[in-house]
């Protein structure tokens, strides 16, 4: 049987064949067309992908009803799905008082703390940003943080700058309150100046800011 397989994949295909396989194959199941042509499956298989033909879309939808090309019948693709009419095997059966009890001692009770949640004051670095946590589930900057802590809210419009181009120093000092145009114009253009440089900079567009 395997000897007759090989000599059935060595033996080229005429052009006849080769037509046959551009007109049908895809319509049709390789199983089918092998049996038609008196070859294997996979050697079909092959031969369409060296000839770059494909089946079409129709083909997946007719394989999904499980009826091929000639009628025969094949496996679907999905077995293990509910069919209609179906029924559970624990219809109509009452869960026990044990089963019950295990259910609510290993579900979690209304205002359970999660072992691994981090307390009101953690800090973490995202991004290269430092942030702490001011409440459940609420995290700012670090930097704003210690900005509102001796200045204050911060205006809407505002954001906090670090003088030294250093966003993980966080100190007060280092630390100065600007538009979001004064940050977009520092960013563009001044990028390159020391901090001290870029502090006197913050200044003088404040001062420009104040005149207008």
């Amino acid at each position: 049987m395997g000897n007759d397989i090989q000599e059935i994949e060595k033996r080229l295909y005429t052009p006849e064949e080769i037509d046959f396989l551009k007109t049908f194959y895809p319509y049709i199941h390789n199983q089918d067309l092998a049996e038609i042509l008196g070859r294997s499956a996979i050697s079909i298989g092959g031969k369409a992908c060296t000839m770059k033909v494909h089946k079409c879309k129709g083909f997946y939808k007719l394989n999904m009803r499980r009826v091929s090309a000639i009628g025969r019948e094949k496996v679907p693709h999905r077995t293990s799905y509910y069919t209609k009419g179906h029924e559970s095997w624990n219809k109509g059966k009452k869960i026990s008082d044990e089963h019950r009890q295990k259910l609510i001692d290993s579900s979690y009770k209304k205002g359970n703390i999660p072992f691994n949640i981090k307390p009101i004051g953690a800090t973490r670095n995202i991004n290269n940003y430092n942030e702490i946590k001011v409440d459940h589930a609420k995290w700012i900057a670090v930097s704003r943080y210690n900005w509102m802590q001796v200045h204050g809210d911060i205006p809407q419009g505002y954001v906090i700058f670090h003088i030294d181009g250093n966003h993980l120093n966080d100190h007060i000092d280092n630390l100065c309150l600007i538009t979001r145009g004064q940050m977009a114009t520092i960013n563009r253009h001044y990028n390159g100046l020391t901090p001290e440089l870029k502090e006197v900079q913050i200044i003088i567009n404040q001062i420009k800011q104040l005149i207008k």
